[in-house]
């Protein structure tokens, strides 16, 4: 699973942003209405439902990727005759390259644009992919799927072009939408596995999952760059303008009467870098989304791979022979990916009653709880409906908080912001196998008991969020020397 600033977005934790900031660097030509003025009038129509289908193809494409490591490590490792260690590093160097991969796709993306930064991974993604089905041995199987991580990295970049792109109301749902797609991709692929994985073997899976890639670069030409990144952040009022039409002419909408109004940038604007991040004010801001990132993609890939664990037959295992997925064990591992479906349906309830901060609490707290539960769980039935509920409150927290990721800085880091989240997500993301799998394999309470008390940790760090919602900010928030005051925001203007 596969991830701006509202208005009552804080420039620090909590505190506002404010429309136009008193930095030097920014300055405004003359004019009559800006991008958000357009997008709102623009509206959620047939233009943003096109969008989302072709960014939700990466984002299945991205829980398509993840959901298979949790079959390719154990396959893979009788074809190679691994142990327990080599094959948590499958999953673990896929990690690597996400990290690598989200902060270099989220800084080009703020120097270059969404659109072709989207277009190049979908395509490395695809050939990487097949590059790893064809591994004739263990080193090679290891660099195809670092390469693809990397690739994978440019997930957080399909969001922002697609939140660019959203009115302000309704916007809650509609993000919940795109993280539907993840939810389609992990389900498809485990249907895949249990079909392909038995008769054909795990490269034909690398194979198949590699192909949607290519459709989307055969479509390329009906995906848009952001007016929010040209308008904002190179200046450019006339190629912002052209989006813009194109957008309402397939929306049967009128822009607003006037001259757009656009940012002027200067050099420093162009030289967007992490540290841009613990600027204005926003550190703490920045440093509890990471831990939050971190935290939830540790707990949420280590509740896929710890169900894998759980519900995989040792064959033989005392001829040194490897374990295999049965029938049942693919059955099982599907029936607890369903569980993201009422985990979305969940989160957007809880978006409009609950707000984001209470919503991300209340979903660790419910994970925590699970955990606790599975420890004493012992029919496979118990097993199966404790690791349902966890994945569930697992997928809540992970879409909440990516919503929220992106709502929180402004246009011309946004997807730096995000990128860097990412990349911090993929620090949890290598250490989730080395926890559900080789801490599993050797103590398998204490491994679970580790999930229950980081779940909690994760509890207590989101109640240092803000509360957020309204419009996305298109201009860096201004300088403010007054301590940070949590603001509560109305929710209902998602």
């Amino acid at each position: 699973m596969g991830k701006g600033a509202a208005g009552g977005t804080g420039s620090e934790l909590g505190q506002p942003l404010v429309e136009h900031g008193s930095d030097a660097t920014t300055t405004f030509a003359e004019g009559d209405f800006e991008v958000g003025d357009a997008i709102e009038s623009i509206g959620f129509g047939k233009f943003q439902w096109r969008l989302l289908m072709l960014t939700g193809m990466m984002f299945a494409n991205d829980g398509v990727i993840m959901m298979q490591l949790s079959f390719l490590a154990p396959t893979a490792g009788c074809t190679f005759k691994l142990n327990v260690g080599e094959k948590a590093l499958i999953t673990s160097i896929v990690f690597i390259g996400m990290s690598i991969g989200s902060y270099a796709c989220g800084v080009l993306s703020d120097k270059h644009g969404r659109r072709k930064v989207f277009l190049g991974s979908a395509l490395w993604v695809a050939v990487f992919g097949i590059f790893s089905a064809l591994s004739v041995n263990y080193a090679m199987l290891l660099f195809g799927q670092l390469l693809v991580g990397i690739g994978i990295g440019g997930v957080p970049v399909a969001f922002a072009l697609f939140t660019e792109f959203l009115p302000t109301e309704g916007r809650g749902t509609q993000l919940v939408l795109i993280q539907s797609f993840w939810t389609v991709g992990v389900l498809s692929v485990c249907v895949l596995a249990w079909l392909v994985i038995p008769s054909l073997g795990w490269r034909w899976l690398l194979v198949i999952t590699g192909l949607p890639n290519l459709v989307l670069i055969a479509l390329a030409h009906l995906i848009p760059e952001s007016p929010r990144y040209l308008a904002g952040v190179k200046g450019d009022s006339v190629g912002a303008m052209a989006e813009l039409q194109r957008a309402a002419d397939y929306n049967l909408k009128t822009l607003p009467a006037g001259t757009l109004r656009v940012s002027q940038p200067s050099a420093t604007d162009q030289e967007v870098t992490v540290m841009d991040l613990f600027k204005h004010n926003q550190g703490l801001l920045t440093a509890t989304i990471w831990v939050l990132w971190l935290l939830v993609t540790l707990l949420y890939y280590g509740v896929i791979l710890l169900t894998s664990e759980v519900f995989q037959s040792e064959v033989d295992q005392a001829s040194g022979r490897c374990r295999k997925m049965t029938y049942s064990d693919y059955r099982e591992v599907f029936i607890t990916s369903t569980a993201e479906i009422p985990s979305l349906i969940a989160a957007a309830f809880m978006l409009l009653n609950l707000g984001r901060k209470t919503s991300i609490l209340s979903a660790f707290l419910g994970m925590s709880a699970s955990m606790f539960v599975l420890v004493v769980a012992s029919s496979r039935t118990a097993q199966a409906l404790t690791l349902f509920a966890a994945r569930g409150f697992a997928n809540c927290a992970f879409t909440i908080i990516y919503m929220g990721t992106a709502e929180m800085y402004p246009t011309i880091y946004r997807t730096t912001g995000m990128g860097s989240a990412s990349a911090m997500a993929r620090v949890g993301g290598f250490a989730a196998p080395y926890l559900a799998q080789v801490v599993y394999d050797a103590a398998p309470s204490v491994a679970i008991l580790l999930m229950a008390g980081l779940a909690l940790f994760a509890a207590y760090v989101s109640t240092l969020l803000p509360e957020v919602s309204g419009n996305l900010s298109d201009s860096v928030p201004t300088e403010s020397k007054e301590p940070a005051v949590a603001e509560n925001v109305d929710v209902a203007q998602v």
